[in-house]
């Protein structure tokens, strides 16, 4: 899932009061003070400041091996 850091806090909190696994990227392309250690800590895959295709690729890439690991699971 995709948000932005203000929806991420609780977001990450309502996936996790349901038991699902899912991988939440936060997009903070303004700034708003919510720190990214933060929401790491919270359960956040990764947070990112721009979307240009450097920082994108690694992303995408860590997704989709994310949601491959959690197919071999099932």
């Amino acid at each position: 899932m995709i948000t932005n850091a203000e929806k991420a806090g609780p977001l990450i909190r309502a996936l996790s009061g349901e038991n699902l696994t899912t991988g939440v990227l936060v997009i903070d392309l303004v700034g708003d003070g919510t720190s990214a250690a933060h929401l790491r800590a919270q359960g956040a895959m990764d947070v990112v400041s721009s979307l240009d295709a450097a920082t994108l690729q690694p992303l995408l890439r860590r997704a989709l091996d994310f949601s491959a690991l959690l197919t071999l699971e099932l």
